[in-house]
């Protein structure tokens, strides 16, 4: 693949994941503060990430029947400045809820956008190495919003946060101008029959969105911990930015490794890490505790840039504009389910009974990794 391609890709990845990490690993501390109860708060992250599924199911429609990638991904930046500026300006929960409904469908699109670009424009030998480094930039944005995110809201509040969310997504469209629209066979784009995505790719569907829902359940029940206990948004964001850091070298490392290793056994890897990082968090009290939670968590957003580069393995070229919209939606879909249930849970059981079984969510996932390699 070009540099210029990667690192406009790349540029794209950084530029949302930041807008995206910075607003999300905030947003149940905002809607606490708006007077929704934990259901609701999970009710409403549902709806968002709804928003962001629909998105990446609709990028990968437009994508196989236009074939115009780069034309669509800047489109999705260019809709996304106005749309994040407009959350701003919300002042009650409906206007913030159809606001963030708007932006996020548009992010949603972006996000499988770029992989099937970088799917299409790498070698077979390099698609790991790729793939980690658009992981890597998806570390580094959570690195960096979780860094900038809290010390916004504490001091100028959310409608600040947002308003600098809208004009970092400038930046977006702007590198999107740099992607070049990667080929393909003539007879795909003219080509009504579609080509099977195989067993592997559905199994690997249902373990990344059984992993990634653990993910969520963390991402919704630590922040409400956090501030019952006292700890301010700072503190919170941060605890999401130290997770992004510490993990944020493994990405490009292990992608390199899965080229020459294998990709299924590192994916495994980085689920088990997960699953130790909800035990911890269920036993968290202190600041550290959060973090160690944080990073280990984390790993399951790194062994996912792995399994796009696995997904390009076993599916044939011809279906990869649908295979990765579809796996890309994989975190949003665990996103749905994992706010909708969490809430609810805590308010049934508890916060530490929700995170012990948000640990068994990874240990599924790394079953059904299992089968994957017997049917190979």
């Amino acid at each position: 693949m070009p540099t210029r391609q990667l690192l406009a890709l790349f540029t794209c990845t950084l530029v949302s994941l930041t807008v995206g990490n910075a607003i999300t690993a905030l947003l149940p501390v905002y809607l606490t503060q708006l007077g929704a109860e934990p259901a609701i708060t999970g009710y409403f992250l549902s709806l968002v990430f709804l928003a962001l599924a629909a998105g990446t199911v609709a990028a990968g429609w437009l994508s196989d029947r236009l074939q115009r990638r780069r034309t669509l991904l800047i489109l999705a930046g260019v809709i996304s400045v106005p749309a994040n500026w407009l959350i701003s300006q919300a002042i009650t929960l409906e206007q913030l809820a159809v606001y963030s409904v708007i932006s996020t469908f548009f992010a949603g699109m972006g996000i499988p956008l770029v992989n099937i670009i970088a799917g299409m424009s790498a070698e077979e030998s390099q698609r790991g190495k790729v793939f980690g480094v658009l992981a890597f930039a998806a570390g580094l944005g959570g690195l960096v919003g979780g860094l900038a995110g809290g010390p916004i809201a504490d001091r100028w509040g959310f409608s600040a946060l947002y308003q600098a969310s809208a004009l970092i997504t400038i930046v977006y469209p702007l590198a999107a101008l740099l992607v070049r629209e990667p080929r393909t066979g003539g007879s795909h784009a003219k080509s009504d029959e579609k080509a099977p995505l195989g067993a592997a790719f559905y199994i690997l569907f249902a373990a990344n969105i059984a992993a990634w829902t653990a993910v969520f359940v963390s991402g919704m029940g630590r922040p409400l911990v956090m501030n019952q206990i006292g700890f301010d948004s700072a503190s919170i964001s941060q605890t999401v930015a130290i997770g992004a850091g510490v993990t944020l070298p493994l990405s490009p490392l292990l992608g390199s490794l899965s080229d020459r290793m294998g990709r299924r056994n590192l994916i495994a890897l980085c689920y088990a890490g997960g699953m130790a990082g909800m035990l911890v968090l269920a036993a968290s009290a202190s600041l550290w505790h959060f973090w160690v939670s944080s990073v280990l968590v984390t790993m399951i957003v790194t062994g996912t840039g792995i399994a796009s580069a696995l997904v390009t393995d076993v599916v044939p070229p011809e279906g990869l504009d649908t295979a990765m919209s579809l796996f890309t939606s994989t975190n949003l879909i665990a996103g749905v389910i994992g706010f909708a249930l969490t809430g609810l849970v805590i308010q049934g059981l508890g916060a530490n009974t929700t995170f012990v079984l948000g640990a068994l969510l990874p240990v599924m996932a790394i079953v059904l990794l299992a089968a994957i390699k017997r049917r190979a």
